[in-house]
Parts: C-alpha cells; sequence; structure tokens
C-alpha cells in the first residue's frame, strides 16, 4: 500500500503535520488546508481515498464531496470531525456518498486500520470495474463471433442456394454472387424492389428469381415494358379501361393490377414511363387503388412491384423527365447488376452455357473455343452485355463446324476502354444498335432481323431508332 494515494484535507495545519508524520512511510500523503486546494489535487494526483474535515470556513465535508463524487466516483471519501450530526453521517453512508465517519480525536491504530480497509475497497472497486469492462469486451466479442459464424452459415447456406435458386444465372463473379445472396434477404418480403442495369445485365432473370424465392411465387406475374407501347396503350394495359374510354374501346378491359392482384408485376424500363402516368403509378403503390381510364370508381389491388431501368434515374430526375418521389417509392431496395465487363471471368462460362444452349438448337457437337478468341472475347467490352454474347455465340455456332467454335474475330474490335474516351449509354446503345442493323443490312424485323438479335420487338425497335435519331443511310 506504499504507493497508495491518501488526501487529508483539513483547515487545521497541526492535524496534517501530525497526519503525514504518522503514515508517511505506510502511503503516498496529500495534504490540503481547504476544498480548493484538495479538489485540485484530486484532479492532479492519483488519490485513493480522501479524508475530508467536516467544519471548514467555505463549505462542509459533506457538501464537497457530494459536489465532486461524480467526477470521481472511485475514491473512497471519509468523514473526520469532532462535532457530528449523526442522523446527517448516517444518510450520508447510507447514500454511498461517504464510506465511513471518523471522529476526533482520532487513534493513530484505528485511523491506520480505517485507511488500509479503505485502500482495499478501492482496489477491489477498481478490480470489479475492469472486470466488468474485460466482460463487456468478451460479451461484445462473442457477440461479433456469433454474429459472423451465423452471416458464414447463412452465406454458406446460400451459395448452396444459388446453384438451385439461380439456376438460369451463371457467374464466377464474387460481386455478383453477393448481389445474388443479397436477394434472399428481401425475396419473401413485401418490399419494392428497384434493378437497375445496362441493355443485356439480365434484369428479367433477377426479377423471376425474386419471385421464385418470393411468398407470390404460385400467383400470377406480370411484365410491361414501358418502352414498348405509346402512352395511351400503357395506361390501359396497366389500369385498364372502361367501355367508350376512347376511339376503338370497344368493351371493357382490365389492366394488370387487376390481373396480377395478390402477384407481383414487373415494370421493365420504368424510366420509360410517360411523366403523366408516373403520377398515377405513384399512387398506386402508395394507396393500393386506382382508377380504369374512363371510370370514377376505385379499385384497389394488392400487388408486389418489382421495376427495372437502363438509365440513370437520378439524372433524369434532373431532368425533369422523371419523378423524385416515384423513384424514392421505387428505390425502398435497390439492385445495381454488374456489366459484362466487370465479370470478365463469367465471360467463358457464359459462352459454354450458350454453346450447349445452341448444339441442342443446331444439333451441333461443338467443344471447344480457341485460346486466341478467348482472348479477344475478353478483351471486348460488349456494350450490349449478355445478350449481346448470347447472339454473338449464336452467330457464331451458325458459322462452326466440327468441334471447335469459330468467332467473327473482325467483329469483335479492342475495346473501347483501350482506345478511345468512355461513351455514355445512349452513345454506347445507339452504337450497338448501328453494329447490329449493319450486320442485317438494315433488315429490321422477321428471322435474324435486328430486332430479333436484339431481343426486342419490332416497334420497341423503332422506337428506340427514333429516339437514338438512328435513319438508314441513303
Amino acid at each position: 500500500m506504499k504507493n497508495a494515494g491518501i488526501l487529508y484535507i483539513d483547515d487545521e495545519k497541526m492535524n496534517l503535520k501530525v497526519f503525514h508524520s504518522y503514515f508517511q512511510d505506510l502511503f503516498k500523503i496529500y495534504t490540503a488546508t481547504d476544498t480548493i486546494e484538495g479538489y485540485k489535487l484530486l484532479k492532479s494526483k492519483v488519490i485513493k481515498v480522501a479524508l475530508v474535515d467536516q467544519r471548514m470556513p467555505k463549505e462542509t465535508g459533506l457538501e464537497f464531496i457530494k459536489r465532486v463524487r461524480k467526477q470521481f466516483p472511485q475514491i473512497i471519501f471519509i468523514i473526520v470531525s469532532a462535532y457530528a450530526d449523526f442522523d446527517m453521517v448516517v444518510d450520508a453512508i447510507n447514500s454511498g456518498a461517504v464510506y465511513q465517519f471518523i471522529s476526533k480525536p482520532w487513534e493513530q491504530n484505528d485511523l491506520r486500520n480505517a485507511l488500509e480497509k479503505a485502500v482495499e475497497t478501492f482496489d477491489l472497486k477498481v478490480r470489479n470495474k475492469n472486470l466488468v469492462k474485460e466482460l463487456e469486451v468478451k460479451n461484445a466479442n462473442l457477440l461479433a463471433l456469433k454474429n459472423r459464424l451465423e452471416l458464414e452459415n447463412y452465406v454458406l447456406k446460400h451459395n448452396f442456394d444459388i446453384n438451385s435458386e439461380f439456376k438460369e444465372i451463371i457467374t464466377n463473379n464474387e460481386k455478383f454472387k453477393k448481389i445474388l445472396q443479397s436477394i434472399h434477404l428481401i425475396a419473401d418480403k413485401d418490399v419494392t424492389v428497384l434493378i437497375e442495369g445496362e441493355t443485356g445485365t439480365g434484369k428479367e432473370l433477377i426479377a423471376r428469381a425474386i419471385l421464385r424465392m418470393s411468398k407470390r411465387s404460385q400467383k400470377p406475374f406480370l411484365k410491361i415494358n414501358c418502352s414498348a407501347l405509346p402512352a395511351n396503350l400503357i395506361e390501359s394495359e396497366l389500369f385498364g379501361h372502361e367501355k367508350g374510354a376512347f376511339t376503338g374501346a370497344v368493351q371493357q378491359h382490365k389492366g394488370i393490377f387487376e390481373y396480377a392482384n395478390g402477384g407481383t408485376i414487373f415494370l421493365d424500363e420504368i424510366g420509360e414511363l410517360p411523366v403523366d402516368l408516373q403520377a398515377r403509378l405513384l399512387t398506386v403503390l402508395q394507396d393500393g387503388e386506382f382508377r380504369r381510364v374512363g371510370s370514377n370508381k376505385n379499385l384497389t389491388t394488392n400487388t408486389r412491384i418489382i421495376a427495372a431501368t437502363n438509365r440513370n434515374l437520378k439524372n433524369e430526375i434532373k431532368e425533369g423527365t422523371f419523378r423524385s418521389d416515384l423513384y424514392y417509392r421505387l428505390n425502398v431496395y435497390p439492385l445495381r447488376l454488374l456489366p459484362l465487363r466487370e465479370r470478365i471471368e463469367d465471360i467463358i462460362p457464359l459462352t459454354e452455357h450458350f454453346i450447349e444452349k445452341f448444339n441442342r438448337k443446331f444439333h451441333k457437337k461443338i467443344s471447344t473455343i480457341p485460346t486466341s478468341s478467348i482472348h479477344k472475347m475478353k478483351n471486348y467490352t460488349w456494350p450490349g452485355n449478355i445478350r449481346e454474347l448470347e447472339n454473338f455465340i449464336e452467330r457464331s455456332m451458325l458459322l462452326s463446324s466440327g468441334k471447335k467454335l469459330c468467332i467473327d474475330e473482325s467483329y469483335l474490335k479492342v475495346s473501347e476502354l483501350e482506345n478511345k474516351k468512355l461513351l455514355s449509354l445512349h452513345e454506347m446503345e445507339k452504337k450497338y444498335i448501328l453494329e447490329v442493323l449493319n450486320f442485317t443490312r438494315w433488315k429490321i424485323g422477321g428471322k435474324n432481323g435486328a430486332a430479333e438479335l436484339l431481343g426486342l420487338n419490332r416497334t420497341t425497335l423503332i422506337a428506340r431508332m427514333k429516339k437514338l435519331g438512328i435513319q438508314k443511310p441513303q
């Protein structure tokens, strides 16, 4: 206990000298003649026990202790006085503010025993506090370990499930695997999902995977492409119309919000939805109510919305072509799909998948891909993503014979990332459509036409060509 700091505050200097002479060999003694000096010592020194005289000029010992108690909770405080108000002392001890009362004049041995016990109490309090902290740290570590194990078990379980739940989705990319794993978190929750990604990245496949794992898997799943129909037809397809609502409305028509009640609606290319219809869609999402075109009667629906877009909707909001309130209502759980150029390790597995698919379709037995072809395919940026890769493999299969895949290497130009500035999404889309049109010699519809190769309806492709300013050269 030699290093235990003991403070004695007393306005009688003789008491302080006697105290110091008695105990200087047992403890590290500090003394003060008033509470101001005593407070400074409490702040600057390591004090374990503080003895405070009760009767002092500026404030009593108990008033001082109550004032500083919260600031120094570990210190053991002892009241020393020849004029004790016993009721006051008992209350102070019972409240925990004071450890003990010692009356003056004190006996050396009695005071020594009291100080030694007080120091032991201090040390015990500190040890208990440190043990509590250690337990808190250990509990926190155990909780973190428990959470990590639960997460690892979850990931292991769903890594296994990926092969069964995402049969149509092929990937070796770790980032994309995490996207697939996150789908499990929201698939069976009735939250709106916004799938963002470039054209051809597999947004509809993801939407159908969400459906398969949801509670609505056995309910209707209806899809509408917001870019494929004129505004008046989209409104009718979404909400239905009454007989005579407009020219050609010869009978009542139910919209997909009626047909899909209890199920799921996939709104593809939501960024193409006209602004006036965005307000009506927002009402359905918020209140579950809508009206058929030409009707004053409110109908209700309970449908889950999965939306998809290849546009940057935040930019569309700035340009005034997309409502911010609808965006935030759709963006409850966003999923951003990676373009194929960020999934280079998936190009070969996807190619092998498409070769197997078209072997069955064309009754071929292609089984090998030349190393030079693999290199060129990995260096190409694939602006049309997986859809472009699939169409490219299909065309290559038609040109191939025997067991080796023969690709059109002239098609796979050096990546734009290597020799020119990055193109915007619209520029890339326009460039890719022009490449396909040139490949088909500007045949838009029909077998092996540009629309078929792009996976679009003929009217949709024509609409996109008009929007992008694509015209057949003279």
